[in-house]
């Protein structure tokens, strides 16, 4: 079954956070049930790849900023300055 991709994480966070909601409740439709828990699953799994995604990008912005030579390292010292 071809799930409908959230717009954006939040949007998937909402749509599953009504959906266990709606599945917490004694009043789901039985026959219904399998395809709201299959849509609860698959925005589980896209919101966690999300999230690994995400991490993996923040972490490489680091490391790179990490790497990056420090202003403060390149800056001049008085040894540079010309003698007036």
């Amino acid at each position: 079954m071809n799930q409908a991709v959230p717009e954006s994480y939040k949007q998937g966070i909402q749509e599953l956070e009504a959906l266990i909601k709606e599945l917490e409740s004694s009043e789901v439709d039985i026959d219904r049930l399998e395809e709201k828990v299959a849509r609860a699953a698959y925005l589980v799994g896209h919101c966690r790849e999300k999230l690994k995604r995400t991490e993996l990008s923040v972490n490489t912005i680091v490391a790179s900023l990490n790497e990056a030579p420090s202003l403060a390292k390149n800056a001049p010292t008085e040894e540079d300055s010309i003698p007036v």
